[in-house]
């Protein structure tokens, strides 16, 4: 039977509609999820990023030029700061002041003393910079963020009032904004900022207003989210005192937010407050316990209390979890596992980095240097040394390694070769020359 135009168009009209409604709904849902996937991870890296911008560079040859050591040391004490190890920063910037840095040494050391609460050593060092014949905006920022660092607003804001109109003057009145929620002059300071020639400012406004970015990209997020973006963002600019009081609303008003307490414990543990750090940093273990940066940090955090066997037992469970960089948490392994007593467990470390393609100088000599210091491990000094030679067959300080372990193992007529190969090259090489009397 033939069905009429007036029943199957109709009806067929209504599936086409129903159908449309279905796939409409399904791509609705499918948007919804989407956003709501990434609303909920948009902070996910927040301990990776701390921990990605970490970088470590060579240990510095002792026979370098004043000029050079100082510039040596300034450049350890940077990648100390990206580390977060302040007070080992500290020492290094003290030395590269001492070895005649100048102010880009003493702004450095300015720096890591506000990071670490040293109110009455920062305004030492800032008398400091001054005589070194600082420009009248840097010493007015310092003087800014000195009294920022401890709370001290007004002051704080006449200081940055003084120099308005200069980056410097934006720079620090960014901060103030950020902190009081002022996110559109915020951002203009921000943008001021990057418009001078300072890099290290022009640096720090761009991680700020990244953090800006990010958030911009999904705005039905929460607040807290973007405070916690910012926080993120100040702590990598060495700024966890104005950190501290947006992440402490966070975790008040959201107790599971896992990453505003790993940022949290990160920046209790850089400005040593320890005991606070530590339970920031379990919080965080309670909502993720495997995640691989909040183990590193637990670690640090432990070693610091005074608990090294915990200390290893996290960062033991760090590095299984993967945490990155790998060779920073397997040298803090080793470290801690030497303060223990567990020199095996330390060697095991630096095996597994000097075996690595891009192992360092730097660590065939911790591995040699401790393998020296024990009994029956000669052979395996002497074989980290020659493996270092087949990479590095011309370098000084490779060689002089190698004599040590070749001295420590009878091979003495070796060693007085490779130490008279230094010594072609640099006859003023006083350990070489040191050595040389050993092989006699």
């Amino acid at each position: 039977m033939k069905i009429s135009p007036r029943i199957w168009v109709p009806v067929s009209l209504a599936l086409l509609l129903c159908i449309g409604a279905g796939v409409f709904l399904l791509w609705h849902i499918k948007l919804s999820v989407g956003l709501i996937e990434k609303s909920t991870n948009i902070i996910r890296t927040t301990s990776s990023r701390v921990v990605d911008s970490m970088r470590t560079i060579p240990t510095p040859n002792d026979n370098l030029t004043l000029d050079a050591q100082a510039l040596t040391l300034l450049r350890e004490g940077e990648a100390l700061m990206l580390q977060g190890e302040i007070q080992q920063a500290e020492d290094k910037f003290e030395g590269s002041v001492q070895a005649g840095g100048g102010a880009p040494a003493l702004r450095k050391l300015l720096e890591s003393q506000l990071q670490r609460r040293n109110y009455d050593g920062a305004d030492d060092t800032l008398q400091k910079l001054e005589k070194a014949g600082a420009k009248r905006e840097d010493v007015a920022l310092f003087t800014g963020l000195i009294a920022l660092h401890q709370n001290q607003k007004e002051d704080a804001k006449a200081a940055f009032d003084s120099i308005s109109g200069t980056p410097e003057g934006a720079y620090g009145s960014a901060l103030l904004a950020v902190i009081a929620g002022n996110h559109d002059e915020a951002k203009k300071l921000l943008s001021d900022t990057a418009a001078g020639t300072d890099p290290t400012l022009r640096s720090y406004a761009k991680i700020l207003t990244d953090a800006y970015d990010e958030y911009a990209l999904f705005p039905e997020s929460s607040k807290t989210h973007l405070m916690t973006l910012l926080a993120r963002a100040l702590a990598q600019i060495n700024e966890c005192e104005t950190a501290l009081p947006l992440l402490q609303i966070v975790t008040a008003q959201e107790a599971d937010y896992r990453d505003a307490w790993i940022v949290k414990g990160y920046c209790e543990l850089t400005s040593e407050r320890f005991q606070e750090a530590l339970i920031s940093l379990e919080a965080a273990y309670n909502i993720d316990p495997e995640k691989p940066e909040v183990q590193y940090f637990l670690a640090r955090t432990y070693f610091a209390l005074g608990d090294p066997q915990n200390a290893v037992t996290f960062l033991q469970y760090s590095i299984l979890n993967g945490f990155e960089p790998e060779r920073d948490a397997r040298l803090l392994l080793a470290r801690y596992a030497v303060e223990l007593g567990n020199t095996d467990l330390a060697l095991e470390q630096y095996q597994a980095l000097i075996d690595e393609p891009t192992a360092q100088i730097s660590t065939f000599q911790k591995f040699v240097t401790l393998a020296l210091s024990l009994k029956g491990k000669e052979q395996q000094a002497y074989n980290a040394a020659k493996l270092a030679e087949s990479k590095w067959p011309e370098d000084g300080s490779v060689l002089i390694m190698l004599a040590k372990t070749e001295i420590a193992s009878g091979k003495r007529e070796d060693a007085q070769a490779h130490l008279q190969s230094v010594l072609a090259k640099d006859p003023g090489n006083d350990e070489a020359k040191a050595l040389m009397t050993n092989t006699k």
